[in-house]
C-alpha cells in the first residue's frame, strides 16, 4: 500500500511538470497509459512477492529469482514515464 502512495504522488507531481512544460495531449495520453502500467506492473510484483514468500518459508534460490524478475517490469514503467517526461521538459526549454 505504501508503493501506491508514492506512485500517486509521482503521478501528481509528473502531472505538474508536463502540464508546465507545455506537453501536448498525446503526451499526456502516453503519460497516463504508462501510469496504469505502472500501477498493474507494482501489483503484479507485490502478488508474486506474496506468493514466492508463502511458498519459500526460508531463502531459496527460485525465491529470489522470482522476486528479481518482478522487480524488473516497475523498473521498465518507471524507465519508460521518465523518458516521456524528460522528452517534454527538454523540448521545452529548447535542450533537444
Amino acid at each position: 500500500m505504501v508503493a501506491f502512495g508514492h506512485i500517486v504522488l509521482a503521478f501528481r507531481l509528473c502531472f505538474a511538470l508536463l502540464s508546465g512544460g507545455g506537453a501536448t495531449g498525446a503526451q499526456f495520453i502516453a503519460f497516463m497509459i504508462l501510469s496504469l502500467a505502472l500501477v498493474a506492473a507494482e501489483t503484479l510484483n507485490t502478488a508474486i512477492t506474496c506468493i514466492t514468500d508463502h511458498l519459500s518459508l526460508n531463502w531459496q534460490v527460485f525465491a529470489q529469482g522470482a522476486k528479481e524478475s518482478g522487480d524488473l517490469k516497475p523498473m521498465c514503467t518507471l524507465t519508460a514515464n521518465s523518458l516521456l517526461i524528460g522528452t517534454v521538459l527538454l523540448r521545452h526549454f529548447e535542450i533537444f
